[in-house]
């Protein structure tokens, strides 16, 4: 019976150890992620406001969609680690509607800013006249309102011990599988309509060519607005397929999945979202990388000859 136990004590051990190395790798990449998607969103919104080029109505679901990635690393990572290591002083049903409601709000900001995307590359010339100074907002205040609904009602209903599988089912419909199934059929119509006007433009610019024997360039910032849609696609599925599947599984069967793993690389792919979306639709944008370029220089210039000359002379030729 002894040797039982001590074979089952180092056992104990042994997983407490390994639990204890997960949790150290876990909260390390995520405490990165965090970083990244702090400082990566608080510089796209810091570019728009200071750019007189770059404050336009379109970039306006740019900045909103880095307000709510902002929030998701600010806030998710810290609390987590605080209450992993503060057990008892958090009320873990309030830690969970918040989650829920950064996580929802990351989602529905970015199905706003593809929307915004798709209607001005299928309505190019319709497009200043869809989308309004008021039909911007309106859309901004249903993406950050609708957020919070079902995630306030399942806790609300947790609270008075009523039942809320049916809000649960209807939250991950909503703000999880109904996106991806979304995105995508915006994609293949973007896709499908881009395809058609590079076709017509191609025949365009080789009649112009042959008729006057000159080349003529065609653009490809509608074609590199449907690449970025491409790969935030790509990126949002990646990110969220292992929290549907956990999701299912645990309406299905009443259950955490039984792999700790899982459920960490889950949490950390939400996150890693909120920080590529930075990448993916703020700065591989042209006026962004070319805003971000003279701010370095500025602060280049700044640092070796204390001077601001190089920022006033540019802006200056920039106004002229």
């Amino acid at each position: 019976m002894t040797s039982w136990n001590i074979r089952m004590n180092g056992t104990n051990a042994s997983s407490t150890a390994q639990e204890t190395e997960i949790d150290t790798l876990y909260f390390t990449v995520k405490a990165i992620i965090c970083v990244i998607t702090v400082l990566g969103n608080a510089l796209v919104i810091f570019l728009i406001i200071k750019s007189r080029r770059l404050r336009v109505l379109p970039n306006t679901f740019i900045v909103t969609l880095a307000i709510a990635d902002m929030l998701v690393g600010a806030i998710i990572t810290p609390t987590e680690l605080a209450c992993k290591y503060w057990n008892g002083h958090c009320d873990i049903l309030l830690q969970r509607l918040t989650y829920d409601i950064l996580y929802h709000l990351s989602a529905t900001n970015l199905c706003a800013l593809t929307l915004d995307r798709f209607i001005a590359t299928v309505r190019p010339l319709k497009y200043p006249f869809i989308m309004t100074l008021e039909k911007v907002v309106m859309i901004e205040l249903i993406a950050w309102i609708s957020a919070g609904v079902t995630s306030f009602t399942s806790y609300t209903l947790i609270i008075h011990g009523l039942s809320y599988e049916g809000i649960q089912i209807l939250d991950l419909v909503i703000f999880q599988i109904l996106p991806s199934i979304l995105l995508v059929i915006i994609y293949i119509r973007m896709t499908y309509v881009v395809t058609k006007l590079n076709k017509n433009q191609i025949q365009q610019i080789n009649q112009i060519s042959f008729n006057y024997g000159r080349t003529v360039s065609r653009g490809a910032k509608t074609s590199l607005t449907v690449k970025m849609t491409g790969v935030i696609i790509i990126v949002f599925i990646s990110c969220y397929i292992l929290a549907v599947g956990r999701r299912l599984y645990f309406l299905f069967t009443r259950k955490n999945i039984p792999y700790p793993v899982v459920r960490k690389m889950s949490r950390t792919l939400l996150n890693v979202n909120s920080a590529v979306n930075v990448f993916v639709y703020g700065l591989m944008k042209g006026d962004f990388k070319k805003e971000l370029k003279r701010n370095l220089k500025c602060l280049y210039f700044y640092s070796n000859n204390n001077s601001n000359s190089f920022c006033e002379e540019h802006m200056e030729m920039r106004r002229l």
